[in-house]
């Protein structure tokens, strides 16, 4: 099994070892000399049945890493009075639903299962 998409010339042991000894995912190519960065791997993930699911994940995602209207409206409420707001730096997450907390910890349970899909697919080769 190559860790590239298609066929590359970097096999999963060599991979891991250059990841772990600190080079970075998005610094390899596959054999189309794609760069391994955000935008492609979730497009190419999001082409496997399944696993379509992850370009929806990380968009929603990266609306917390980038500078959002989900810094805003998860740290503040609108207050009792008319045009006001509640909020600001908080040491808790006191205004956000525990309908998202419930389905952010869905989405851990789902990328948890894709990790470990993947860590079976690499011991099955290593059995080989």
């Amino acid at each position: 099994m190559n860790i590239c998409v298609n066929d590359c010339s970097i096999n999963i042991d060599e991979f891991s070892m250059k990841v772990m000894s600190g080079k970075s995912i998005r610094s390899f190519v596959d054999k189309n000399n794609n760069k391994l960065n955000d935008k492609f791997l979730v497009e190419e993930l999001s082409k496997i049945k399944e696993y379509e699911w992850v370009a929806k994940l990380y968009d929603a995602g990266n609306r917390y890493v980038h500078l959002s209207e989900k810094h805003i409206f998860t740290s503040s409420k609108l207050g009792e009075e008319p045009r006001s707001i509640i909020g600001g730096i908080r040491l808790n997450d006191e205004f956000v639903k525990i309908e998202e907390k419930i389905g952010g910890t869905n989405w851990m349970i789902q990328i948890t299962s894709g990790i470990l899909e993947f860590i079976h697919l690499w011991i099955k080769q290593k059995e080989s």
